[in-house]
């Protein structure tokens, strides 16, 4: 892992380190479940505050929870390299489908996004921007303990540029899962995200830290 953050650093014209923090609370009623949840994301080698994102959904899930229909919204606080802070705002609407095989569980999630600018703060060529993104995610869980471990591969294609519709970040996540009792659940993982087919790309590495609430 280390060799490949090192490469990744050589090759790299923009490379950085930083963090991400993250709570959840859920409530599932039958079929649907709610959550709310927060995020706060810093750079530089965690030493700036880059972003924060209050994020509510609505889920439904169906064919023995096999398949999940996702509504939601993501209010964005930005802190630009200028030191001025952007409100953003984005809806999404997901569909993911997933299958257990013995301890393994191997799930696929496409999701429609659409970011909304402040226009009057930022100046941006498209607003809004919209994305697909396509997440592949392999998951084992071990027999008897409260862990679990997973990793996932997902590529961000860009809809909004009509003379331009490439894929031009590509993220993956390796982590644990760790079951500290019934419906609280620490997550610990480590994020790479890279972007591609774009000038000047960047390439950042997180670490990861998240608690989840589930009733």
């Amino acid at each position: 892992m280390l060799l490949c953050i090192e490469a990744l650093a050589l090759a790299a014209q923009s490379f950085d380190g930083g963090m991400l923090v993250g709570a959840e609370a859920q409530k599932n009623v039958r079929s649907w479940s709610f959550s709310l949840g927060g995020e706060v994301r810093m750079n530089q080698w965690v030493t700036r505050y880059d972003r924060g994102k209050i994020e509510a959904d609505i889920s439904y899930s169906c064919w023995q929870k096999r398949i999940k229909i996702s509504v939601g919204y993501d209010y964005i606080n930005k802190h630009s390299k200028e030191d001025a802070f952007y409100h953003r705002h984005r809806v999404n609407l997901s569909l993911g489908i997933g299958e257990k095989i013995n301890r393994f569980k191997i799930s696929y999630r496409a999701r429609f996004q659409t970011n909304f600018y402040d226009i009057q703060r930022e100046s941006v060529r498209f607003n809004p921007k919209i994305y697909m993104r396509n997440r592949l995610e392999l998951s084992y869980s071990f027999y008897g303990k409260p862990v679990k471990l997973f990793c996932s591969g997902e590529f961000f294609w860009r809809l909004y540029h009509p003379e331009n519709k490439i894929i031009d970040e590509v993220r993956a996540i390796v982590g644990v899962d760790y079951k500290v009792r019934k419906g609280h659940t620490l997550s610990f993982f480590l994020r790479s995200d890279n972007e591609v087919q774009v000038k000047n790309p960047k390439y950042t590495v997180y670490l990861g830290v998240s608690y989840k609430f589930e009733k």
